[in-house]
């Protein structure tokens, strides 16, 4: 068995919007989620440490991993915990939505809004990324991650609220029309115990972070 901790990118400058594949920075605030989920994490771990970190190649992800890092020593000559970035960890593509307000969507497409929160796995943002797409890349991600991963290790793994949804199905098998019934907080943090390594998982929590760990 591993622990597999997700974590969600902090707080950016644009909240409320689909961002997607737009590669905005962190805010002062998604710092300081960054930081509360490495708290979260040294609670679980205790002496233990992180073996590495795995993080979509955007900046939002990105910083939020090297944030985490810092907190956790890295092994022999690395200062600090290792990150890697995987490009498959990136956020769906929102076509058309990018950059856009829920309400502005919902007005400019009300009837293609309403189709893609009724069934996500149906339908898609216009002229964006299929849920099917999005899982079979976020689970070539895990697989590869899995492979590289050694029994009782313990990993991190930051992304993006679309994404971490639809790996958590995956990973639980919860269908993809209830993927909205799943929340990830900016900076929340999700910890699976990957038993049989990584062939029996289970949550031991979901979505935990600042305002719920204090």
């Amino acid at each position: 068995m591993y622990r597999l901790f997700l974590i969600r990118h902090g707080r950016t400058r644009i909240e409320g919007r689909y961002k997607g594949l737009l590669d905005v920075p962190l805010s002062p605030e998604g710092g300081k989620d960054a930081l509360s989920a490495a708290k979260i994490i040294k609670r679980v771990l205790g002496p233990q440490q992180l073996d590495v970190i795995y993080t979509s190649g955007l900046i939002r992800a990105s910083k939020t991993a090297r944030i985490i890092s810092r907190e956790f020593p890295g092994a022999g000559r690395q200062k600090y915990c290792i990150v890697e970035k995987m490009d498959s960890l990136r956020e769906r593509d929102f076509g058309k939505w990018e950059g856009l307000r829920f309400d502005e969507i919902a007005n400019r497409w009300p009837k293609e809004f309403a189709k893609w929160v009724k069934d996500p796995f149906k339908n898609r943002p216009v002229g964006g990324e299929p849920t099917a797409r999005l899982g079979d890349r976020v689970v070539s991600a895990l697989k590869e991650i899995n492979e590289k991963t050694a029994d009782g290790q313990n990993i991190a793994l930051v992304s993006h609220g679309g994404a971490l949804r639809v790996m958590i199905a995956r990973l639980l098998g919860i269908p993809y029309k209830n993927l909205f019934r799943v929340d990830f907080a900016p900076g929340g943090v999700t910890l699976i115990h990957m038993h049989e390594m990584g062939k029996s998982p289970v949550a031991a929590f979901i979505n935990l972070y600042r305002e719920v760990a204090e």
